[in-house]
Formats: structure tokens, sequence, C-alpha cells
């Protein structure tokens, strides 16, 4: 537990710096449109992306003895949605792209969905790290996979290959952190499926799977409904940018804090008392770090902008 809290703090504080560091650079070289077309395809991803993973992930944490073949049916069930969804959305970027009258998305799209095999290959491995409280070994997927795609990012931005550089860095980091997670954890998946505890697994993941879908229509309907609305993709990309650096200090925080306690909560599931005490723990934690910092940004919204982004 002191391990994983060490790496989790010194290698999120660094990676957030450097990403931010990044993401400013680069926002100084895109235009708004660039980040528009991004989030409007980074919403279908992240749905898809939500439906492939189905909480398999988050059963392999919270349920303690799986045997190989369980883990493995985890894995080929992912990977055959994961597939699933990247060909669908494929197949549908143009129908998409008429419908939000962007026609750049039906360029983007098919691209873009190759983030979900890429990511999904990763469920299980990332599961069994954070089932084991491995939480080091995350961070460190994590440092690897950011400081690979970091300068290849800025790279491609200065290179001209505009709304394309963002595209590249949401591939190259899923494919890197992957590999490394593969290193990390001692499993490879096997070619046997079943299991007497697949039926329980993946009832308790659909469950899962409903408050993550509701949560992400929650965090990402905005951009959905500006984007139809509007009609105007540089305005999509002008409030995707607004809100993401408004949102920076609680998306951090709560991040760090929730990395950390689903494993812990899984620990504790059967004592009711103690995972009470850890939940309030966490928000308090959470709340005493981002309640006065988004208050400070919101003072300083106007002078920050134009220090930070530029009049853009």
């Amino acid at each position: 537990m002191a391990r994983s809290i060490f790496w989790i703090t010194w290698s999120r504080g660094v990676l957030q710096l450097l990403t931010f560091a990044t993401s400013l650079l680069v926002a100084r070289i895109l235009v708004p449109a660039d980040y528009g077309v991004m989030a409007l395809a980074g919403f279908w991803t992240g749905m898809a992306g939500i439906l492939a993973d189905m909480g398999l992930g988050s059963a392999i944490i919270q349920f303690r003895n799986l045997d190989k073949r369980e883990i493995d049916t985890c894995f080929w069930i992912t990977m055959t949605l994961a597939i699933v969804c990247c060909a669908a959305l494929s197949l549908s970027a143009p129908g998409i792209a008429r419908w939000f009258a962007v026609p750049r998305l039906a360029a983007v799209l098919p691209v873009l969905s190759l983030v979900l095999p890429l990511a999904a290959c990763r469920v299980v491995s990332d599961g069994l790290l954070r089932q084991r409280l491995a939480l080091d070994r995350v961070s460190q997927a994590e440092v690897i996979s950011t400081v690979v795609t970091l300068p290849l990012t800025f790279g491609c931005a200065l290179a001209g290959l505009g709304v394309w550089a963002l595209v590249i860095g949401s591939l190259v980091n899923p494919a890197v952190r992957s590999i490394a997670t593969f290193a990390f954890a001692p499993w490879w998946p096997g070619l046997r499926i079943g299991g007497a505890r697949v039926k329980e697994v993946v009832h308790f993941s659909l469950a899962t799977l409903g408050v993550k879908v509701m949560w992400a229509l929650r965090e990402w309907g905005n951009t959905l409904v500006i984007g139809k609305v509007t009609g105007q993709v540089d305005i999509v990309g002008l409030y995707s940018m607004a809100e993401e650096v408004a949102l920076l200090p609680a998306s951090k925080i709560s991040t760090v804090v929730n990395m950390l306690s689903s494993p812990v909560m899984a620990e504790l599931q059967t004592d009711i008392d103690a995972m009470r005490t850890a939940f309030y723990r966490a928000v308090r934690l959470t709340a005493a770090i981002a309640l006065p910092a988004s208050a400070g940004m919101a003072l300083v919204a106007e002078e920050m902008v134009a220090v930070l982004l530029a009049p853009k």
C-alpha cells in the first residue's frame, strides 16, 4: 500500500504537469476546430470503449479468486466486443459525419476507433495488478506511455498535422501502456474459456456497465448536444478545451483517489464500517483539494486563459 501511494503520488504529479504543459503548447499550435473534431470523435470512441470493457476490469478487482480459465474468458469477451465496436464505428463514420455536418469526422473516426482493441488488450492485466494493489506497476505503465506519447504529439503538431497529431497521440498512448502492462502482469491469455463463476462475473460487470454508461452520458453529453445544435466544430473545440481546464483540479484528484479506492473497497467488501470510513475519507480528501483549487481558477479565469492559451 505504501509503495503504491508513493508511486501514485509522484508519478501522477509529474505526469499531470508534463501533460498539462504539453497540452498548452499543442493548443497554441492547433486551432479550435481540431479539438472540436477530436471531441466529437472522442464521444463515440469513449462510449464504445465503455461498452467493450463491459465493466469486466472492475469485476476482476471485485472477485478475488478467479481461476485462469475464467480470467481468459474475460479477456476474449473484452477483445471481441472491442473489435466489433471498432468495426461498427468504422462503418458508421460517414453517417455520423453527415449527422454532425463535419466531413472530417468520416476520416478521423475510423482511425481513432483503433484505440478500442489497443486499450482492451490491457483490461485483464490492469485489473489483476489493481486487484493485488500493485498500483506502482500501474503507475509505471502510465509513466512509460506518457513519456513516449507527449513528445510525439508535440512533434506531430509542429509538423503541421493538425487534428492528426491528437489522433496519433491517442493511439500511441494505449498501445505503449498495454505493452507495459502485459510486461508487468504475470498473465498471458489462453484459448480455454468458460468457468463456474463466469455468469456471476458477467452479471456484476453489467451492473457496473450501467453506472459507467450513465456517467459517460453526463460527462460527454454536452459535447454531443453542442456539436449537433450549433453545427460549428470550432465552438465544440472551444467548449471542450474550456471544460478540460475548468475541471482540471477535480478530475486529476479524483482519478488518483479512485485508482486507490477501488481495490481497497474490494478488499474491505465484508466490513461495511471500514468501507464507510474509507469512502468518507476519500470524499474529504478530494473536496479539500478540488474545491479551493476550482474557486481560485474561477477568480483568475480571464487572466489564466490569456496567459496559458493565448488570445485564440
